[in-house]
């Protein structure tokens, strides 16, 4: 098989020189849960939210060590957290908490965005992408007043004042975390019926696409579900059988978990799903598993070709409430061919559904899931261990509140806790993860600060690691090209498929002036905006900087530059040298998982 840029390729280049340490990781799966958080869903008669799959397993030790470092209130109950550098949104019940992250031993709530669209919101769902916060809110049931399925967007061009660009009501409902590629989000939905209000007759579950190209103007792009004959169906909340979470597995194709089981019974299995994305306005089932000894499964986290998920045995509560029971599974897969998934092991533990819900891996083959609970009824996150993926360590750490949504960076895991608020814990933290998926092909714009206030050897590493990094590049289906800066910027290799070309140019750079990284990023983007750009691949820029930027025209113009091309559908990687601080940096990746640290 061909090779394929990923941005873990260009970190190990520089772990092969030099201690790294990243800042960020991106939380591979969707938040699809189990649990008996859900409610009322579905038609007017009466519904129950989204229910969500939790995660069982027999009881085991202490866990690695996740420590509680500091907590706040938020206003409302908290549901999820989006990052974007220093600073945290917290998505609650009636509102959005702006959080400063920089001392997760002393968060601090520093704002607070309002809008009506977002009042009574038990399901409020935040991300950041392409330098906005955009949220997919609803009530948990049809019951509940307020102003229903929605999706905003804010601008966030000041990060620590979101501002609302559009509100937009949808046809859709009971969403589940959802997945963002490009400019399209694929947004799971799960939700049981009610008669009366306690008489459950119904389930469903789908899994839609939304193009995001234009944030004000949200487009239902095409859904999973269709009509089949005898079985339920709706418009507004999908096919037949429920829908727990999505994961990425590739550039082209996402699993979806959930069940087979229909109309108001346990009498199907946990299932995992493969859908085909490559034309996100007709996405499409290419392959179906089922989970032997279960009844509901989620969508699992993956690292490499090795992927975690949870599911349970009891499926859903007597007459709908709770929405899920039983006893966790943890299941482990082997993912190396993604359309032909291969089960390694099958765990049903003591551990059972408990409320709330989130994964996240912590640690290399550390996966932590939410929303169990043990045999006293104690809530804990399961920790699942798959260094040995074929005999995984499940074991459990205590936690005194159930956590809603979690996101792990570096050694941080921050976890929304519904009521109690908002809080952080230390985590082992993950060095190398590899990364779930990449493109087909790139055409990669290098960005070199060549500041002379950067040490010498420092700018020698960083030249032999990009020029180890081009190696690893499929050429002639990938392009790159070479830009360095300093107030002003040159682009000293225009896209090419020659990798000496592109090698020599980077040689030829020599350190010295004041440093705009601004107008690196305006120069790669105009490359990218060239003829020479290959319209099938994928365009990023990958910029290396100390984060000094005194020679920018003012404080603002290098993330005006960054957003503009992140806009233009261009990812960001930012790369930063030393300890300096990192605000900048972050500020201009693309998400918090494109952010890296190289200590010097």
């Amino acid at each position: 098989m061909p090779s394929r840029w990923c941005q873990i390729t260009l970190v190990a280049a520089f772990a092969a020189i030099g201690a790294w340490s990243q800042t960020q990781v991106r939380a591979t799966g969707g938040d699809g849960k189990m649990s008996g958080s859900g409610r009322d869903t579905t038609v007017p008669r009466t519904s129950a939210r989204g229910a969500k799959p939790a995660i069982p397993r027999p009881e085991g030790g202490p866990g690695p060590s996740v420590t509680l470092l500091g907590s706040v209130a938020t206003a409302s109950p908290a549901e999820s957290v989006a990052l974007n550098g220093n600073v945290a949104y917290v998505c609650d019940d009636n509102e959005i908490s702006v959080v400063n992250v920089a001392n997760p031993s002393a968060l601090q709530v520093t704002g607070t965005v309002t809008n009506p669209l977002i009042q009574t919101s038990g399901i409020s769902l935040c991300a950041v992408q392409r330098s906005t916060l955009s949220v997919f809110a609803d009530q948990v049931s049809t019951k509940i007043p307020g102003p229903g399925p929605v999706f905003l967007a804010f601008s966030l061009t000041v990060p620590t004042s979101p501002q609302v660009i559009a509100g937009t009501s949808l046809t859709k409902r009971f969403f589940q975390q959802p997945l963002y590629m490009g400019n399209y989000a694929f947004v799971p939905t799960s939700s049981l019926e009610f008669f009366l209000q306690f008489q459950w007759d119904n389930q469903y579950g789908d899994l839609v696409s939304m193009d995001l190209t234009n944030f004000g103007s949200p487009k239902v792009a095409s859904t999973l579900e269709q009509p089949v004959p005898g079985l339920s169906y709706s418009q507004t909340y999908g096919g037949p059988t429920q829908v727990f979470g999505v994961t990425q597995v590739s550039s082209s194709l996402l699993y979806i978990g959930g069940s087979t089981s229909t109309n108001a019974a346990n009498n199907g299995a946990g299932r995992l799903q493969t859908v085909d994305v490559s034309n996100p306005q007709a996405i499409k089932l290419v392959g179906q598993m089922l989970i032997p000894g279960t009844l509901q499964f989620a969508a699992p986290l993956i690292q490499g070709t090795t992927a975690v998920g949870i599911g349970n045995n009891g499926g859903v509560g007597n007459n709908g409430s709770p929405p899920a029971v039983g006893n966790i599974v943890v299941t482990t897969f082997d993912v190396s061919d993604p359309r032909q998934p291969t089960i390694l092991s099958i765990n049903t533990t003591s551990y059972k559904v408990g409320t709330g819900g989130g994964a996240t891996p912590i640690g290399n083959n550390l996966f932590a899931f939410a929303g169990v609970v043990d045999s006293n009824n104690n809530n804990v996150l399961l920790i699942v261990d798959a260094t040995n993926p074929s005999a995984p360590v499940i074991e459990s750490v205590s936690i005194p509140t159930p956590f809603t949504n979690m996101q792990a960076v570096g050694t941080t895991l921050y976890a929304t806790l519904g009521p109690s608020g908002f809080a952080a814990y230390s985590i082992p933290g993950i060095s190398s993860t590899p990364p779930s998926f990449c493109p087909a092909s790139v055409d990669a714009m290098l960005v070199i600060d060549r500041g002379a206030n950067i040490p010498s050897q420092a700018f020698f590493n960083a030249e032999t690691a990009l020029e180890a990094f081009i190696s690893t590049l499929h050429l002639p289906s990938d392009q790159v090209g070479v830009v360095s800066f300093t107030t002003a910027a040159t682009v000293n290799q225009t896209l090419t498929n020659n990798a000496a070309q592109a090698d020599s140019a980077i040689s030829s750079i020599v350190p010295g002036g004041t440093s705009y990284i601004g107008s690196g990023i305006a120069a790669a983007q105009a490359e990218l905006a060239s003829p020479r750009h290959n319209p099938a691949a994928t365009p990023m820029i990958v910029v290396l900087s100390d984060g000094v930027d005194v020679g920018a025209p003012n404080p603002t113009a290098t993330l005006a530059a960054a957003n503009t091309a992140k806009t233009a559908g261009i990812q960001i990687i930012s790369l930063q040298y030393g300890t300096g601080s990192t605000s900048r940096m972050q500020s201009i990746a693309s998400s918090a998982s494109n952010f890296y640290q190289v200590p010097q």
